[in-house]
């Protein structure tokens, strides 16, 4: 709904997903892996390209599609634009959307336009139960229908049993194509000779469709116990989680897992996520050493290097990283550059102590405009604590005096508390990153968060002494698309409470004459 819609159309704005057509056209599916994905589907190519929507909706889907019933082209030419889509590069679909619809430039894995298809052949599925239940087949379609099923029928069991048996393809799927496809067109003859009632039929297929999903849903997945998934980097988040105050950990070789990080409370300056902020790809690529910014479900970039020696021979800007309040570096091999300092190998995980890590939070006292080439600024500047480049002009600072201190007294996802006593006015810098619908509120008054070093949150101090801040994320785009969702729900409700009003007084006038 527009609760998500809106927050989606703002995210566009600073997305890293601007893709180039090859990053667009990324798990897109061949003419052979269409027709395998949907007879013969295996997870072997990886679950972007899993298409498979079952051998009984795609046979039901057939009989859905008639002359009489208009909405079922209309959802036919739904499920045919999936596939020509999924096709990728191989049609010229895909490229015209790319080039010509907003919004398809930062959509990859063109096969995952079969979540379209599959709602599409979903109602095609409802069409043709119907159609089966209440169509009186004349004995000259009897006639076709069967042969067509003897001959669609033997076709997908002689296929099945051979790819079985002649090619040692034993498994799940060449003995569904030999068994189900035939059951169902056998079901399906019988209703159209009026040998099985409606109930029946639908209760079979129904059955025969559980068996057909939910055994290729069994097929691909695997229930590992909790201490197996968190096995890789535990002893290492364990020794993390044991250190006090508020930090970040920046592993350049993926020793801490993204799911043992979140289970031992770690703050990660790197991870596994699709979809990530530009300006910290930017920042990231220039504080990790590797300099390459563009798409990566993963930062760092690794490349197509084995992870644990991808980046060995990468310096990184411990200042930079410092400054997001990266205060310990785990990795999975020796890292002996300038600002790095030992302190522990566990597991054979070396786990270095940042010498340059700033706080999550404190006050500078001195201000730079900040510049289009904001990160060449912050690797010239003498001190990041001190100075802090803002964009705003009218608030320059120039107190010849270090950072003042702040304490945060509450964190989380959406709320910060901070406080802190200053001498001389100042600029609060938390080390997190700057996005819209960050409010602030600065001793019971409300005051703007804006975007200083780049890309962290800046709140303005305007003069000595004590003060309490409070930071809630609260986006204008959720509030409004919920309000608007909300809104058209309520109008929807209305519409059709009236209708069904109308009808109800339709009806009793009828009835009295």
């Amino acid at each position: 709904g527009a609760g998500q819609l809106l927050p989606l159309v703002e995210l566009i704005t600073f997305s890293n997903r601007s893709l180039s057509p090859a990053q667009a056209a990324e798990y897109s599916v061949t003419p052979v892996q269409l027709l395998i994905g949907l007879l013969l589907p295996s997870a072997q190519g990886g679950h972007e390209l899993v298409i498979y929507l079952g051998l009984i909706p795609l046979l039901i889907a057939l009989f859905g599609i008639r002359r009489r019933q208009p909405w079922s082209w209309f959802y036919g030419a739904i499920f045919l634009f999936s596939i020509l889509f999924a096709l990728g590069p191989a049609t010229p679909i895909h490229s015209l959307f790319y080039n010509f619809v907003p919004g398809f430039r930062w959509v990859r894995t063109p096969a995952r336009m079969f979540f379209v298809g599959a709602i599409a052949t979903s109602v095609l599925v409802g069409f043709g139960i119907d159609r089966l239940c209440t169509t009186h087949w004349t004995e000259n379609a009897q006639q076709w229908l069967t042969r067509l099923a003897v001959i669609v029928g033997a076709t997908a069991l002689i296929l099945g049993l051979g790819l079985a048996f002649l090619f040692g393809q034993v498994g799940r799927a060449p003995f569904a194509l030999a068994i189900l496809i035939p059951v169902g067109l056998i079901a399906v003859v019988l209703r159209a000779r009026q040998r099985i009632a409606p109930q029946w039929l639908v209760l079979l297929l129904g059955l025969l469709l559980y068996l057909d999903l939910a055994s290729f849903a069994m097929s691909m997945m695997r229930f590992a116990p909790l201490s197996e998934a968190l096995a890789v980097g535990r002893s290492t988040a364990a020794y993390l989680a044991q250190q006090p105050d508020l930090f970040r950990v920046y592993s350049p070789s993926y020793s801490i897992p993204t799911q043992t990080a979140a289970a031992f409370n770690l703050q990660l300056a790197d991870g596994v996520e699709p979809v990530h902020l530009s300006i910290y790809d930017h920042f990231m690529a220039q504080a990790g050493g590797y300099h390459d910014a563009g798409f990566s479900v993963t930062i760092p970039h690794f490349g197509d290097a084995p992870l644990d020696i991808a980046l060995k021979d990468v310096e990184p800007d411990m200042r930079l990283l410092g400054l997001l309040n990266v205060v310990y570096v785990a990795a999975a091999f020796p890292m002996n550059w300038n600002g790095l300092r030992l302190v522990e190998e566990v597991d054979s995980i070396y786990i270095y102590r940042n010498t340059e890590a700033l706080p999550r939070a404190w006050v500078a006292h001195q201000t730079c405009p900040s510049q289009p080439n904001w990160l060449t600024q912050l690797e010239s500047l003498p001190n990041l604590a001190d100075i802090v480049l803002v964009e705003e002009t009218d608030k320059p600072l120039a107190n010849a005096m270090p950072a003042s201190s702040a304490e945060i007294t509450a964190y989380g996802a959406d709320h910060i508390a901070i406080e802190t006593e200053i001498e001389a006015p100042g600029w609060l810098v938390v080390s997190e990153l700057w996005y819209p619908g960050w409010q602030a509120t600065v001793n019971g008054s409300r005051q703007p968060v804006e975007k200083v070093d780049g890309l962290l949150r800046g709140i303005y101090l305007a003069e000595a002494g004590k003060y309490t801040i409070a930071l809630d994320y609260q986006p204008a785009s959720v509030i409004w698309g919920n309000r608007l969702a909300w809104g058209t729900a309520v109008l929807l409700i209305g519409i059709t409470v009236w209708r069904v009003g109308l009808r109800t007084k339709t009806s009793q006038s009828a009835g009295l004459f």
